[in-house]
C-alpha cells in the first residue's frame, strides 16, 4: 500500500485545513457485513489510522467511515452561510 498524500484543488494539503465531507458511519446491527469485512482486513491495516475495533457509540463508529461526498469548492474556513430570499 502506498502512502496517501492528499491534495486539494491540485495543490498539496495544508495541515489544519478543513473541508466539508458527508460520511456514512457504519452501525453495529445495521452494517454488520461491512464491519465484518473491516475486521477481516484489520491485520493488514494495523499501521494505518483505520480502527473498526472501536465500538460505535451514538454517531461514532471509531475511525471507519465511507466518504459519500466532499465539498471541493473551497476550504471550510472560506464557506459562509447563505440565506435564500424568503427562506
Amino acid at each position: 500500500m502506498e502512502l496517501f498524500t492528499p491534495h486539494f484543488q491540485g495543490k498539496p494539503w495544508v495541515d489544519g485545513m478543513e473541508v466539508i465531507h458527508a460520511y456514512l458511519l457504519p452501525r453495529v446491527g445495521v452494517d454488520d457485513e461491512l464491519l465484518a469485512l473491516a475486521h477481516a482486513f484489520r491485520p493488514a491495516l494495523l499501521g494505518y489510522p483505520i480502527d473498526p475495533g472501536i465500538p460505535g457509540a451514538g454517531w461514532r463508529s471509531g475511525e471507519l467511515h465511507v466518504t459519500i461526498e466532499m465539498v471541493a469548492d473551497a476550504p471550510t474556513a472560506e464557506i459562509r452561510a447563505h440565506r435564500h430570499p424568503g427562506g
